[in-house]
């Protein structure tokens, strides 16, 4: 399938905030209650999750979440392609993890960024950077975050900065943005 393909069997469409594209499949009906600052009560669902789609010249753009965030990965256009995720603590310590099938590489199908971590994400490919723009490369997941995500929550990151709170990562997170 091409990327077209799955925007369109998966009724997709646009990340504005953060790059790729998503929706919506699951919004808990279950509610749940949080206090934030000062005391204050925030009405949250227990759980959402999207599908969410990166191509070869998509990114996810820094940004961190309130709550933490697992990505799950579901299918790529061929078995070389996987999600390279850059996360950063707020202590400056970074993780490039590869999200994908194939275990054999170091690939993980499964990876949680925990809450106020800054994270990003592009596709990359066992084969080489050609080889993604060549073949209209894409990769499909999921992220689940609980409680839910809300947009209230989400914080776009400044990656000039987090690029300085973690130095051997700076050149994919300004890749990123």
């Amino acid at each position: 399938m091409t990327k077209r393909q799955i925007i369109e069997k998966l009724g997709l469409v646009p990340l504005e905030i953060e790059g790729g594209y998503f929706r919506e499949v699951y919004r808990s009906s279950t509610p749940v209650e949080i206090r934030g600052e000062a005391g204050k009560k925030s009405a949250y669902a227990a759980s959402t999750s999207i599908y969410y789609l990166l191509g070869s010249t998509d990114v996810s753009k820094m940004h961190s979440v309130r709550f933490d965030e697992t990505w799950h990965f579901y299918a790529s256009s061929d078995t070389g392609v996987f999600i390279e995720l850059i996360v950063v603590s707020p202590s400056g310590e970074g993780k490039r993890v590869k999200l994908g099938a194939r275990l054999e590489l170091g690939q993980v199908p499964q990876f949680t960024v925990p809450a106020g971590h800054w994270m990003g994400a592009q596709i990359a490919s066992a084969e080489g950077a050609e080889h993604l723009d060549c073949n209209g490369a894409w990769a499909l997941c999921g992220a689940t975050v609980a409680p839910s995500f809300e947009y209230s929550d989400f914080a776009a990151g400044n990656a000039a900065e987090i690029a300085k709170l973690c130095p051997e990562l700076a050149d994919s997170i300004l890749k990123l943005g």
